[in-house]
């Protein structure tokens, strides 16, 4: 029988939900927190050992709820849901206009709705929103009918603890000048992706990027979209 997924758990600081501090750098508070050791090697040592393997939470600027998922090659991608009436809702990232100029890291790559039936340690699917209720942070209702966006950390330029390919070991990856993409970096990109739709929404203009992506050539972009 298949082990059942493990429930999403806040930080606590003994009965007091405490902010996620990601790298150091990086607070986020309402953030829900998932392990799945699978998805980490078991022998190589990284900066993977100190990160969760599934983050959501709610972005406080935005409104929109958003994911950090390690992927099945132990990289991680991001993620953020845009709600019914959004002008992008439903479209596949292949459809997405290229006058609107999006930039994430490597390209939006993923489109799909809520994963309502899959294991919550692994879904892309909406959160509880987190409220302030009676001085406590309780979870609040949220609908699954977000439209989700996302990007993965597995291009040219990364590495991929887990990636096994074109006959190489993990460690020699780091000798390609690849580089680990960690949790706050795939925050920071994940918030700006969430920024830039929130924008679209809004029909503002795009907002200024405080750290652009690494350049991606198309042709890489394609092979990636091929290997999913």
């Amino acid at each position: 029988m298949a082990k059942k997924a493990q429930k999403g758990e806040l930080v606590r600081s003994g009965n007091v939900i405490v902010p996620y501090r990601m790298g150091g750098e990086i607070t986020v508070d309402g953030v829900a927190v998932w392990h799945v050791a699978s998805l980490r090697p078991a022998t190589e040592r990284g900066a993977w050992d100190f990160e969760a393997d599934k983050l959501a939470w709610w972005d406080q600027a935005t409104g929109l709820p958003c994911i950090i998922r390690r992927e099945r090659k132990g990289n991680l991608g991001g993620y953020v849901g845009v709600p019914p009436g959004h002008p992008l809702h439903g479209l596949s990232d292949g459809a997405l206009p290229h006058a609107l100029g999006i930039e994430v890291h490597g390209g939006v790559r993923y489109a799909a709705a809520c994963q309502r039936d899959e294991p919550e340690d692994r879904s892309i699917c909406h959160v509880e929103r987190m409220e302030p209720i009676g001085g406590q942070r309780v979870f609040a209702g949220a609908d699954g009918d977000a439209w989700w966006f996302g990007f993965r950390c597995d291009t040219a330029l990364d590495y991929a603890p887990l990636d096994f390919g074109a006959n190489r070991r993990p460690y020699e990856g780091h000798d390609k000048g690849q580089v680990y993409r960690d949790e706050a970096y795939v925050y920071r990109q994940t918030v700006q992706l969430a920024a830039q739709l929130d924008a679209i929404a809004k029909d503002l203009p795009k907002p200024v990027l405080e750290e652009p992506p690494p350049g991606v050539g198309l042709a890489e972009v394609a092979a990636r979209r091929r290997d999913r």
